[in-house]
């Protein structure tokens, strides 16, 4: 009974990271723009602002500002 119950927790999670923000971020290339994260968002039925899921990548880590404006890359 446990075991049905851990193999569907599991399934369930690893399901629902690649729908998470952090799989939006494995959708874009290695280093991308404000405008392709924008973009993704539209394309995602999301709201048209990136700003908020952006600083929260920046602040977990998981990417880092370009040398160009408005580029980031994923570390």
């Amino acid at each position: 009974m446990f075991e049905f119950f851990g193999r569907a927790v599991r399934q369930f999670l690893a399901s629902a990271i690649q729908r998470g923000p952090v799989g939006l971020l494995t959708m874009l290339p290695k280093e991308f723009t404000r405008e392709q994260v924008r973009d993704l968002h539209i394309k995602q039925g999301m709201k048209p602002d990136p700003k908020v899921m952006i600083a929260h990548w920046k602040n977990r880590g998981l990417i880092i500002a370009g040398e160009a404006p408005n580029t980031y890359v994923r570390v």
